[in-house]
């Protein structure tokens, strides 16, 4: 176990962890909130309008109020672990282990996918008015 990311929002410190929590840490250094829900390791985590997605190992996101609650899961991805996320626009681009990238709104739902990578997903990027990957 250990913590895979650090998210800075709502002057609060949110941490992904192996252990499959999200804990939020005030300022000072004084927890204040456990999220639970995923099934597996939560490897990352992006602010997106007002709320906070995690994307776990095993293959789902979740969607977090500012208070905890889980205001929406999209477990049926089946592409392998969440790896990384990026915010684009009024889109948020989702990395994977099984080489696939999602493009979803603002509410979750997938709008469509790419392919073409053979490998894990590690990281996607804004250059200008492309997105890449890799």
């Amino acid at each position: 176990d250990g913590i895979f990311q650090l998210l800075v929002f709502d002057d609060a410190v949110w941490t992904a962890s192996g252990d499959r929590t999200i804990r939020v840490w005030a300022l000072n250094g004084e927890h204040l909130m456990l999220c639970e829900g995923h099934e597996k390791a939560v490897s990352y985590l992006v602010a997106v309008k007002g709320r906070v997605w995690s994307g776990s190992h095993d293959s789902s996101i979740r969607i977090w109020t500012e208070f905890g609650f889980n205001e929406k899961t999209n477990a049926s991805l089946n592409v392998g672990a969440i790896t990384c996320f990026l915010v684009v626009g009024d889109v948020v681009w989702v990395g994977s282990a099984g080489g696939r990238i999602l493009v979803l709104d603002f509410d979750g739902e997938c709008l469509f996918t790419c392919g073409g990578h053979i490998g894990w997903v590690h990281a996607i990027r804004q250059l200008s008015d492309e997105v890449w990957s890799g």
